[in-house]
């Protein structure tokens, strides 16, 4: 669990993250399938807005609002604070830079003046990127590493860089 998580779904699967406001935090999914976070406001958060940790499988991220964060607006990445050591801080991170997340959607959300990236992605395959709006964001409007097959449809950005 980060600081910042306000609302912390963790090894879920089938879950719902409907319809909330948060203000100052981050909205995280932590290696869910079959989850949805829809309908969501995110303001002001002290990380990324709404962040979906791999491995995962399957999950959706629509038609939500996340405004200043602080980190990249929308992220899909690997928990690199998550180790094989001992003392779990120490050693490899436990999810290998090989893994790909299937199944991941991140449609009709509305990104406006992010830190870093409007929408970030890393470590998926066949990711659906589509319909969303990013503006202003201080770095890329929509950014991919590690990414294979990413199919990226009718976005619009604005205002980036």
């Amino acid at each position: 669990e980060f600081p910042g998580d306000v609302l912390c779904f963790s090894l879920q699967k089938n879950g719902r993250v409907t319809g909330n406001t948060v203000v100052g935090g981050v909205i995280s999914l932590f290696m869910n399938k079959e989850s949805r976070c829809n309908s969501n406001i995110v303001e002001d958060s002290n990380t990324a807005g709404i962040f979906i940790s791999v491995p995962a499988e399957n999950n959706l991220v629509e038609a939500n609002t996340v405004r200043r964060s602080t980190g990249s607006g929308v992220v899909v990445r690997r928990q690199i604070d998550h180790r094989d050591g001992p003392d779990g801080v120490s050693g490899s991170v436990l999810t290998p830079p090989t893994y790909r997340a299937p199944g991941i959607v991140i449609r009709d959300n509305l990104v406006e003046d992010s830190r870093f990236m409007g929408i970030e992605i890393d470590q998926t395959v066949d990711a659906v990127i589509e319909g969303n709006v990013v503006r202003t964001p201080d770095f890329h409007g929509i950014y991919f590493l590690r990414t294979d097959g990413p199919q990226v449809i009718g976005n619009r950005a604005e205002d980036f860089g």
